[in-house]
């Protein structure tokens, strides 16, 4: 788009430039006045296509650099979710490990009440 707006702007100015040269008193522009606008000319357009290829590799490189970002977004969003995935599992390894300690201790200590309660049986009697 800006290329083509400076390309307007180029063609504008030597509009200009020729009515401008026109427009004077009946003087026929000479040789070399003709070449000099010509070459400001050719220069101009010089720089534009210049301008253009710049453009174009700076869009270029935008777009390499957003693909590089998003690629490494992804990869975050992995390394993430692998990381949320061995939480859980590291958590659920505790609660099963305190789980069945507390089962263990629980059954013990039933074991001793059972025990206990026929010592004092025979201690009624």
């Amino acid at each position: 788009m800006k290329g083509l707006a400076q390309k307007a702007l180029v063609l504008a100015i030597g509009v200009v430039i020729m009515v401008g040269v026109g427009c004077q008193e009946g003087e026929v522009p000479s040789t070399k006045k003709a070449r000099l606008i010509a070459s400001e000319n050719m220069q101009l357009k010089k720089q534009l296509e210049q301008r253009d290829s710049e453009i174009e590799k700076l869009k270029s490189e935008h777009d390499r650099q957003i693909k590089l970002r998003e690629e490494q977004t992804a990869k975050c969003l992995q390394q993430k979710q692998a990381l949320q995935k061995k939480l859980q599992e590291d958590i659920q390894e505790r609660v099963d490990e305190v789980l069945a300690a507390v089962v263990e201790e629980n059954a013990r200590l039933q074991e001793e009440i059972g025990e206990l309660k026929a010592q004092i049986e025979e201690l009624k009697n």
